[in-house]
């Protein structure tokens, strides 16, 4: 396995899902991916890909009620989708299940890249704990900045030294960026990554028009090549 990647951010509602189902896909065309909901009971990547949700998740794996292709939906050749966790009642949800989940499949696969809870939550905590690699999305304000910078450096904390900023609905002519000190990584603006609207079908529409940004392009670069990004 090549990376264990956490997309992660300080608040819901930033894009967080729809990069982290981008950068699956794109990914995909050359590598065998899994694509882990690490959102507890509040999973939205099926809906994203608008397949069906299996009967399981991981801890069904865990306690022997299921098989691990069983709790894993197929989304399209070289790329898989599992749930954490799909039942609301996640207080019992035992914090050492992604990293088992995570080791019995690692030479299955050569990404995989976990989309985080928003936050700094439990469920946040434990995707620090398996990650080798952490893309912090943000939007274009400065409350969005201020809580990215915070999962920053709790991403530090748990040893995750390479770390990718992403400006998600980017604002050229009013952006926060002239007024603070992180130069980001890579910018998007409100034509090419948008928070999910669970229109069936558009996010296909919303990917090829991303993938041929340059932008993104180099943002799964960065990915595969593995360098860490100093941020200030």
């Amino acid at each position: 396995m090549k990376e264990v990647v956490v997309v992660t951010s300080g608040k819901g509602g930033v894009g967080k899902s729809t990069l982290s189902s981008m950068i699956g896909l794109s990914l995909s065309q050359k590598y065998q991916v899994l694509l882990i909901d690490a959102d507890l009971g509040l999973k939205n990547l099926d809906l994203i890909f608008n397949v069906k949700s299996s009967n399981y998740d991981i801890s069904d794996v865990v306690k022997g009620r299921c098989e691990i292709d069983q709790a894993t939906i197929k989304i399209k050749e070289n790329l898989s989708l599992l749930n954490l966790c799909m039942s609301s009642d996640v207080r019992s949800f035992p914090s050492y299940l992604l990293e088992t989940i995570i080791d019995e499949l690692k030479n299955d696969f050569d990404y995989i890249i976990v989309d985080s809870p928003a936050g700094i939550e439990q469920g946040f905590f434990n995707t620090l704990s398996v990650c080798t690699k952490a893309v912090i999305v943000l939007n274009d304000e400065i409350t969005s900045y201020e809580d990215g910078r915070k999962i920053q450096r709790l991403c530090k904390i748990n040893n995750i030294k390479n770390i990718i900023y992403v400006m998600n609905r980017f604002d050229k002519k009013y952006s926060i960026r002239d007024y603070v000190k992180t130069k980001f990584s890579y910018y998007f603006n409100v034509t090419e990554l948008i928070f999910i609207n669970n229109v069936v079908g558009n996010f296909y529409k919303k990917y090829r028009i991303i993938s041929h940004n340059k932008e993104f392009d180099e943002l799964i670069n960065q990915i595969r090549k593995g360098n860490t990004i100093l941020l200030v």
